[in-house]
């Protein structure tokens, strides 16, 4: 009862949740986790089946991956990794034996297992923008 209180006072007084249980008074102000929610998004339905774009943009208030993630995407179609069509991302055959690696692209730095040093250069270092 206290959380639907707290919904509905913040709803009244001009707060939208633009992220589960994160509200502000203007849309466009998303909160730190913002970032962090939309590699989230990613990580998990990509490697255990396909990432919807719909479901990215739905669960993220609005986002878009080519805002945010094109360069990656781009960079793990070249290398034959995952494939897209106009609904979704699904890896391919290859990208399915390396599907660690692969949502690794998709990790905060400061949650990699190792520095950036300790990966070898070239366009598919995990921490490479």
């Amino acid at each position: 009862m206290m959380k639907q209180l707290a919904i509905d006072l913040l709803s009244a007084n001009g707060y939208h949740e633009n992220l589960r249980r994160v509200y502000s008074r203007e849309r466009h102000h998303l909160s730190h986790y913002a970032d962090e929610q939309r590699r989230w998004v990613i990580v998990l339905p990509l490697k255990n089946r396909a990432l919807w774009k719909q479901y990215f943009s739905e669960v993220t208030g609005g986002a878009s991956l080519d805002s945010h993630f094109r360069e990656k995407l781009d960079r793990l179609k070249a290398f034959d990794l995952i494939r897209e069509d106009d609904e979704k991302f699904e890896l391919t055959t290859l990208g399915a034996f390396v599907a660690d690696e692969v949502v690794q692209q998709f990790h905060a730095p400061h949650t990699m297992p190792f520095p950036a040093e300790a990966y070898a250069d070239g366009p598919l270092h995990p921490l490479r923008s």
